[in-house]
């Protein structure tokens, strides 16, 4: 009907008008009142995906993660077919087991169960988009949380095959897919190391030295990597080098 029409495109118009005030707001750096101005948009338009998503990053923004990543699983639901929402649902269950360890203590269950959650993410991020380095880079990073240090040996061997891929697509040696590759390669040694009864003491340091030569490649682009100086160190007194 016709005033149905125009209830519509007034709430079109109302929530148009929140996400721009919400988009200022998050410039200026603002994000309570831009997370404010995103959530009366995702009332007024409950099926746009986007709303949800920048509800999503501003609720971040403002530490409220929790929260943040029921705005962007919502926005999956409507449009899991989005890369970009599907990485940053990901990203926000990967990062949200990363608080100080006291927050998380005792709750390894729920803490591996958001790691499978960020994978499935990442998962189909990299089904839709098989030359998106940053899905196969966070595939990579959440494989070896789930490795445990290497105590799942498949997991740790998943991780390698991931941040492989990501260094293949995006080989610069500055960026952080060739330490995910590195932490990788070392998850893998401690498979064969300390997880191993007995120990299988050359595939470990055939391992160690894999992420040794990833740390080398880093500090030849940027000598003073505080990551790759301290892990390299490291991994060289664990092989006795």
């Amino acid at each position: 009907t016709v005033s149905e029409g125009r209830s519509s495109s007034t709430k079109h118009a109302k929530a148009a008008q929140q996400m721009r005030e919400g988009s200022a707001h998050s410039a200026a750096g603002r994000h309570d009142e831009a997370a404010a101005a995103f959530a009366k948009a995702a009332v007024l338009q409950p099926r746009k995906a986007d709303v949800h998503s920048y509800l999503g990053s501003a609720l971040a923004s403002s530490g409220r993660v929790q929260e943040a990543i029921v705005a962007t699983a919502a926005a999956t639901a409507l449009n899991p077919r989005d890369v970009g929402v599907l990485i940053q649902h990901g990203s926000l269950l990967q990062n949200s087991v990363d608080p100080p360890p006291s927050a998380m203590a005792g709750q390894q269950e729920l803490i591996d169960q958001r790691l499978r959650d960020a994978m499935q993410a990442f998962q189909v991020a990299r089904n839709l988009a098989p030359h998106n380095p940053t899905a196969w880079m966070n595939s990579g990073i959440v494989a070896v949380q789930l490795s445990h240090d290497g105590a799942d040996e498949q997991m740790a061997a998943n991780a390698i095959e991931y941040a492989r891929r990501a260094v293949e697509i995006d080989p610069n040696p500055r960026g952080n897919t060739e330490k995910v590759l590195a932490s990788a390669w070392a998850a893998r040694a401690a498979s064969a190391g300390k997880h191993s009864n007995p120990p299988r003491l050359a595939e470990q340091i055939h391992y160690s030295e894999k992420a040794i030569g990833c740390y080398e490649r880093i500090l030849q682009a940027n000598p003073k990597d505080a990551f790759a100086l301290y892990y390299r160190g490291a991994r060289l007194e664990n092989i006795g080098r």
